[in-house]
């Protein structure tokens, strides 16, 4: 009975191990995917933030609003964390264009 005992609880181990793995992998590929979107969405800020501005600048529609000038700024700045370095490149372009 003991002995019985013993060996169904060696087999048992690799079945968890395997379990195991299987979850952590599930949980990095779901929190891979979760940072991929929360950077697009950061991303998009951004792009949406520095179209409008070069729209506002290009048809003449007027100056900033204080809290729009903060917004574009901000978004400025985190563009040099958030894109890659020639897309960035181009951002500072768009940036000596607007303000």
């Amino acid at each position: 009975m003991i002995n019985e005992l013993v060996l169904l609880s060696k087999l048992s181990l690799p079945i968890i191990a395997i379990a195991s793995v299987f979850i952590a992998w599930q949980q990095y590929s779901a929190n891979r995917e979760k940072l991929k979107l929360e950077l697009y969405d950061r991303r998009f800020i951004i792009y949406d933030l520095i179209v409008q501005s070069i729209h506002t600048a290009l048809y003449g529609l007027g100056e900033f609003e204080e809290d729009e000038r903060v917004q574009l700024y901000t978004a400025y700045n985190e563009a040099r964390f958030l894109l890659p370095d020639d897309i960035y490149r181009k951002v500072e372009k768009a940036r000596s264009f607007t303000c």
